[in-house]
């Protein structure tokens, strides 16, 4: 899974392919810029500085697929700007960036894709049984009018065979 992380921060990470993830670390947002223009990402994580910076987060809007998640750094115990949110920041993760604290992350958003996924599953099949009954309906419904039809035909079958009553079904 290959990350980006855009930070002044230090951060507790190694660059490069680190079991599950594969780390980018930009420090400046020039950096950011040029690794966002040169790559795809799953992800990138920024701090609120380079969040405000409006050619990075341009950067990333023009070059990274919707896919991509958008997740900020935040210091501990300190609310997510509002600038952040008008963002449509994606997750956030506390100061400082660890690869315990990504995975976390990335736990928690497994978790609801795969609650995500059944839940869809269950309306699916939900929907597939309502289309089932609503055919068998029609075709009772449409049945409804042959109904008096073949009345007629047991009756008019009954009398041809001087018989008191005859079954079609």
């Amino acid at each position: 899974m290959k990350l980006l992380v855009i930070t002044d921060d230090p951060v507790e990470l190694a660059a490069g392919e680190n079991g599950t993830f594969d780390f980018n670390i930009a420090g400046t947002p020039e950096d950011a810029l040029s690794m966002l223009s040169g790559d795809h990402y799953e992800a990138v994580i920024m701090d609120a500085n380079s969040m405000t910076t409006s050619p990075v987060t341009d950067a990333y809007r023009s070059t990274q697929s919707p896919a991509c998640q958008l997740i900020l750094v935040v210091p501990p115990n300190s609310e997510i700007p509002i600038d952040a949110l008008n963002e449509g920041i994606d997750g956030y993760i506390s100061q400082p960036v660890t690869e315990e604290s990504v995975r976390a992350l990335w736990q928690v958003r497994d978790h609801v894709e795969s609650e995500i996924l059944r839940h869809r599953t269950e309306l699916r099949h939900r929907d597939e049984e309502i289309a089932t009954l609503v055919a068998i309906s029609n075709i009772v419904t449409s049945n409804l009018e042959f109904v008096p039809l073949l009345a007629a035909i047991a009756s008019e079958t009954s009398r041809a065979l001087d018989a008191e009553r005859t079954s079609i079904f």
